[in-house]
């Protein structure tokens, strides 16, 4: 699995210290729960590292070599070449310049080579296949309301609904947000909401949900569920093709 490019981004953005205290947040709890992304932030600031260190050991050793020119230390018998003077040494802006052509240079090659040779990513087709709104109809094919069948479990079966109702557009927007932990949390139990139409809309979203998150398994299962319903059937079908054809 790979991550998406928006997600690069956001490690270059969390390691330069650019986003605010909640993204902050919010980064690192996908930290805690992407292995993928933690990988990657950790090889960025290895790299962060590893440049700060050259930059130092270059200041120190043109501050020894500006004291030995001044004569305040001598200079050993091992102390070889010429004696650069502090004031000759590249400015600090050069070295964060090359720094940041550095990092521009891999983010652009790494998106390069997984759109020609990975693919997209779940989170990627995640993306794609969110629908533009919900599709909760508020009357069957008959055209009698939904909400108004009789029986002796109606007042339950209302609040059921109602519920679910609100759990589905909740997980709806969070997932807009890229939010997917607190959606998929919200969308499991209105999976056995009484209306079938409104369980196919909880188990597609679950499915983008579990997807951005990379559990392509759990994804699949709910796809397999609603590839035979009216609402999101063809989606489902199309992103299970596709899932396959991603994976080796």
């Amino acid at each position: 699995m790979s991550i998406s490019q928006s997600d690069f981004e956001r490690a270059e953005d969390y390691i330069a210290g650019r986003l605010s205290a909640g993204e902050k947040a919010q980064f690192e709890r996908e930290l805690s729960s992407n292995g993928e992304l933690s990988r990657e932030v950790s090889s960025l600031k290895a790299m962060q590292s590893g440049l700060l260190r050259m930059n130092y050991r270059d200041e120190i050793a043109a501050r020894h070599a500006e004291l030995i020119l001044r004569g305040d230390i001598k200079p050993t018998h091992t102390e070889l070449g010429k004696v650069v003077p502090f004031g000759s040494t590249r400015p600090l802006w050069h070295y964060l310049a090359i720094a940041a052509s550095v990092l521009l240079i891999l983010g652009f090659g790494w998106f390069f080579i997984q759109d020609r040779f990975l693919g997209p990513s779940p989170a990627d087709m995640a993306a794609r296949y969110m629908e533009p709104d919900l599709r909760l109809d508020p009357t069957t094919r008959d055209g009698e309301p939904l909400l108004t069948a009789p029986g002796p479990d109606q007042v339950s079966r209302l609040q059921a609904i109602a519920r679910d109702t609100l759990s589905i557009r909740v997980g709806f927007t969070l997932l807009q947000k890229n939010e997917a932990a607190q959606a998929i949390a919200l969308l499991k139990p209105a999976r056995n909401c009484p209306l079938p139409d409104w369980q196919a809309n909880a188990r597609y979203l679950l499915a983008l949900g579990y997807l951005q998150t990379g559990q392509v398994n759990l994804a699949k299962a709910e796809l397999g569920t609603v590839r035979k319903t009216t609402y999101f059937g063809k989606q489902a079908e199309q992103l299970l093709h596709e899932l396959s054809a991603s994976q080796p």
